[in-house]
């Protein structure tokens, strides 16, 4: 007899977050394939609230929901607890009950467990990232750093510490209370209702020095996971436990219609059909007298009366634990399986005996056996088609299973190894001359490289001078003396501070004089401005004076003005132009010849910029100093030279001393080893002396295959511990691919793949 399932109505579950400041609150179902689906999410936020204004404020959110989602159901409730809530040991603080205790009597709801929000973050992490996350988790609230380090998905340390205004501070004295010798995760979440306060925290952390201060092996990565998110993480892993608890009450339905198959049917069952096992519980089921309630508190009981009366004469409640209470309810509905067995048994054999009764023919009865002894046949060939069907589905199943479980799963374990710093100072001299290298001595070969450049350049003029012409006019020059005088061409003559030359010698007859008057001999000349410019165009009847000569001696006049004197500024090359274009364009020959002999420095030659030497091979100006003209034009030949050394000789010098210092098991990693020189001296021989230095990083030799076998199988925990068995591995990260159990690696050693990672 087949009995069809009712359809359920879909339940509607309830997620309540409670923090220092704020309530956030979502609505929630299990939808087909035990998959989440949020109806509606609210929150209520207010600055240190009471628990009265607590209860006040779910109250507000639980009826919010009930208008978006419809539903005036809302009572079974996954609570999510900041961590100021509970106790060091996760559980919650005694005079939280209490208030807890109110909160669900007044609102009427039926509390399943409770989630602490660092447990869903990471329960949230692991389900959306697909592997177990490593991550220090910090709540921000108005007085406190709630801080909890979570490493390959299990909880390794949490504190909480007062916030005293050096957020950076507070948290790296906090991070070094742990007294796990690993290093912390690179990777900060910070969680919390303000996102202002959280964003000046997220700033200043990223400023802190964690490197240098705590124990991290690269820079963290810094990240605020958002507000609004919290419920989902409080969702997941309060579904997460309710998914088991369906799960187990699936199976022990699957145990108890197993019973009743006949005995002969499962004669013909080749295996029995593994059960899934149970995953981590992320959410801690509540008892009642967690709370503060007790027997008699029957209204506020966390399993109500339907559900006692379901699950048999031993309430949830009253169960040690969830699987106890799974084999109770399966004996009870195997009983109630039995009873109906017997019930049908006795109907068709009150019917046969009825049927009997009214039809008493022969022929009816054995035509009734025929069918019955047919019936039966085909019973028979149906169950064996079925058996072999069970034997094909078993079979396609291990198959499956295998390919899940043992060949498709790959994993890469990248592991990051801490390489050893060592250093090396010595004297070492480099040799132009010498062509190899002198362990003995120390002494390396060296080169000189020469460069010649040339250059033109172009700079303004920037000389001032005036031009023009010079005025010209005829003075009589007057002999004063009894003697005649002559005077040569260019004499000086002037009038007050103008000074003018004689176009020509002239001679002057001496003077005549008698009892009553002195005449003077005279005679005319040209005469031209010493100087330019319309200064010179004087008026008649000007008086000139004879430049060395006193006023007794000669005297002038002119009687007509003079005249053509004109002048103008121009622009003329100076001295000046000529220094600034050899001081640029020598600056900018030598930049360049520097960067062709840089060029020119080839593989692991190294320059010696103490040995660059530079000289002006020859200039030429195309314009005069004075000339009139706009620009200056010239060019310039430089030379520039300097001594080089090859980095692979100092290394190769330097390398087998310091071999010795290299610990057992590591080798010198090439391509980390670097050396540089200090100043150079120049001795008269043409030899450099210099201090230089050599910088090795020796990294541990990991023999993958070794590892591969010492890991394949075991869970990703343990492996940890083993990998830190290793001389220098710091961490470990782990990546899978086509494999749905991530909690372990494959027990193939040839499906892991080993990659080594040197932290920079």
């Amino acid at each position: 007899m087949v009995h069809k399932k009712q359809k359920v109505e879909q339940e509607i579950f309830l997620s309540l977050i409670l923090d220092e400041s704020y309530v956030q609150a979502g609505a929630w179902v299990l939808d087909e394939g035990k998959k989440t689906r949020i109806l509606a999410s609210t929150s209520e936020r207010a600055a240190g609230p009471s628990w009265d204004d607590r209860i006040r404020m779910a109250d507000h959110a639980i009826g919010k929901l009930e208008e978006d989602t419809g539903s005036t159901k809302l009572s079974k409730v996954v609570f999510g607890l900041g961590e100021r809530f509970l106790t060091k040991d996760g559980d919650i603080e005694k005079s939280v009950r209490t208030n807890l205790k109110q909160l669900t009597k007044g609102l009427e709801l039926t509390p399943l467990g409770f989630v602490p929000l660092s447990t869903g973050i990471a329960h949230f992490l692991r389900k959306s990232e697909g592997i177990p996350t490593s991550v220090i988790l910090i709540g921000v609230t108005e007085e406190n750093f709630n801080i909890s380090i979570y490493r390959v998905g299990r909880l390794a340390f949490s504190i909480s510490v007062k916030r005293t205004g050096l957020e950076g501070e507070d948290i790296e004295n906090a991070l070094k209370l742990c007294t796990d010798a690993d290093v912390f995760p690179s990777r900060i979440l910070l969680y919390g209702a303000d996102d202002v306060r959280i964003e000046e925290v997220k700033s200043v952390l990223l400023k802190h020095q964690w490197t240098a201060r705590a124990n991290f092996l690269h820079y963290p990565k810094i990240e605020i996971y958002p507000f609004e998110h919290l419920i989902d993480t409080v969702v997941e892993a309060g579904a997460n436990e309710i998914t088991h608890e369906v799960a187990d009450a699936e199976s022990v339905e699957s145990d108890s219609e197993e019973k009743s198959i006949p005995p002969e049917s499962l004669a013909e069952e080749p295996h029995p059909v593994a059960k899934e096992e149970k995953g981590p519980t992320h959410m801690v089921v509540v008892q009642p007298e967690t709370l503060g309630f007790h027997e008699s508190d029957a209204d506020h009981s966390f399993a109500t009366e339907d559900v006692k009366k379901e699950k048999g004469s031993e309430t949830f409640e009253q169960a040690e634990n969830p699987l106890e209470f799974a084999e109770g309810q399966k004996e009870n509905l195997l009983e109630k399986e039995d009873q109906s067995t017997q019930e049908e048994k006795k109907y068709f054999d009150d019917f046969d005996a009825e049927k009997k009764g009214k039809i008493p023919s022969f022929q009816v009865a054995q035509k009734f056996g025929t069918l019955l002894r047919l019936g039966k046949s085909v019973l028979r060939s149906v169950s064996k088609k079925l058996a072999a069907l069970g034997v094909l589905i078993v079979i396609l199943f291990s198959v499956g299973l295998y390919l899940a479980t043992v060949y498709l799963p790959r994993a890469t374990v990248t592991l990051s190894v801490l390489p050893k710093s060592m250093t090396l100072e010595d004297t070492v001299v480099i040799d132009p001359q010498a062509t190899t290298i002198d362990t003995e001595k120390k002494i390396i070969p060296g080169k000189k490289l020469e460069k010649v450049v040339s250059g033109e350049k172009t700079v303004p003029a920037t000389g001032r001078k005036k031009v023009g012409d010079p005025a010209k006019g005829a003075v009589t020059i007057y002999n004063k003396t009894l003697s005649s005088q002559s005077l040569k061409k260019g004499t000086v003559i002037q009038a007050k501070s103008l000074q003018f030359t004689l176009n020509e010698d002239i001679s002057i007859a001496s003077a005549s004089e008698d009892l009553l008057s002195k005449t003077y001999g005279k005679a005319d000349v040209g005469v031209t401005a010493l100087v330019v410019g319309t200064e010179g165009n004087l008026p008649a009847k000007i008086q000139f004076t004879v430049k060395e000569y006193s006023g007794d001696v000669f005297g002038g006049s002119n009687d007509q003005p003079f005249t053509g004197g004109t002048s103008k500024d121009v622009t003329v090359v100076s001295r000046a132009d000529y220094d600034s274009l050899l001081k640029t364009l020598t600056a900018d020959l030598i930049e360049k010849a520097k960067t062709e002999l840089t060029q020119s420095v080839s593989g692991k030659d190294r320059m010696i910029d103490q040995t660059v030497k530079t000289a002006v091979k020859e200039k030429q100006y195309v314009e005069e100093i004075d000339q009139e003209a706009k620009d200056l034009h010239g060019s310039l030949t430089v030379s520039v030279s300097a001594s080089t050394y090859n980095e692979d000789d100092v290394k190769t010098l330097l390398s087998g001393f310091i071999q010795k210092d290299i610990p057992t098991g590591y080798l010198v990693n090439p391509g980390r080893t670097t050396v540089t020189i200090g100043s150079v001296t120049i001795g008269k021989d043409g030899k450099m002396t210099t201090k230089a230095t050599i910088t090795a990083e020796a990294i541990p030799v990991i023999e993958e295959a070794s590892v591969k076998k010492m890991i394949a199988g075991k869970k990703l925990i343990d492996v940890e511990k083993e990998l830190r068995t290793i001389p220098g591995v710091a961490s470990a990260e782990f990546t899978f691919q086509s494999a749905w159990y991530k909690d372990a690696l494959p027990g193939n050693p040839d499906h892991i793949s080993v990659i080594v990672s040197t932290v920079e």
